[in-house]
């Protein structure tokens, strides 16, 4: 699967681990009542997908009975994205978000006790988790939104942008040069960079991180013919295990930094 990647000569032990996904970007959440049946309805899913019936009074219950018999498979990943959604999108509604937060501070005391069956958990979000106390009794969280040695782990560099999408580059300045608007590949990639900022996940000013999310909204930008906008690096299971490593949570808040 990743023969000529780098990863491939790494001394990963190469062994396939059951995954959990939670994407809270697409779970209904308006009021507390909501976030609880969707989230029990993602569990009950996840569990037919590995032929596994998920039964409990709660979603406590329901997820203890999803890992143990994951965990018979092996030590299970974790990963959640957006865990904050449903506080961001009901700040407009003080008691719905105080709800939801209440729920997912259970939902997440409950992931920490089953950590004997876990491999690793990887969360995203936008706030920073001390500012909430989502995770209150979930002391051994570690948030690497800024640490220098996961800057790049997603996302592409400016340096990994002209050497693996050069291509790219060139198709978008022969089609504005064809449409008579004057332009060179560091022009192109001027404007890429203009569109972050200098977005960093580190304090480090050499690590600008650009995610390369062509926007279909760009009044100046076309996507040419073949290109594939790409909004994150892609990632595997097995990177973020060399990565993270076994046994600990890792909370990482999507909340970059601009540059000068």
């Amino acid at each position: 699967l990743f023969e000529g990647c780098h990863i491939a000569e790494s001394n990963y032990d190469w062994q396939p681990y059951p995954v959990l996904l939670f994407d809270f970007g697409g779970i209904t959440n308006k009021t507390p009542e909501q976030l609880e049946a969707h989230l029990s309805d993602e569990l009950t899913k996840m569990g037919k997908e590995q032929d596994i019936t998920v039964k409990g009074p709660s979603l406590e219950s329901q997820l203890k009975a999803l890992m143990k018999a994951l965990a018979s498979k092996g030590h299970v990943v974790v990963l959640i994205d957006e865990y904050d959604q449903p506080l961001i999108d009901n700040l407009h509604n003080p008691e719905v978000a105080e709800g939801n937060r209440r729920l997912l501070q259970s939902f997440f005391r409950a992931l920490k006790s089953l950590d004997e069956y876990i491999q690793f958990t990887f969360i995203t979000g936008i706030s920073t988790f001390s500012r909430v106390s989502i995770f209150s009794g979930v002391n051994h969280l570690k948030d690497i939104s800024m640490t220098t040695k996961y800057a790049t782990m997603m996302g592409y560099t400016q340096e990994e942008l002209v050497q693996y999408f050069s291509k790219h580059l060139q198709a978008i300045t022969q089609k504005r040069n064809a449409q008579g608007q004057p332009s060179t590949e560091e022009a192109v990639l001027a404007e890429i960079k203009d569109w972050y900022n200098g977005y960093r996940f580190s304090e480090e000013a050499n690590l600008c991180l650009q995610s390369f999310l062509y926007p279909q909204t760009s009044p100046t930008l076309q996507r040419p013919a073949g290109f594939l906008p790409v909004a994150h690096r892609p990632i595997s299971i097995a990177h973020l295990a060399l990565l993270l490593g076994k046994g600990f949570a890792i909370v990482c808040s999507i909340t970059s930094v601009k540059g000068a």
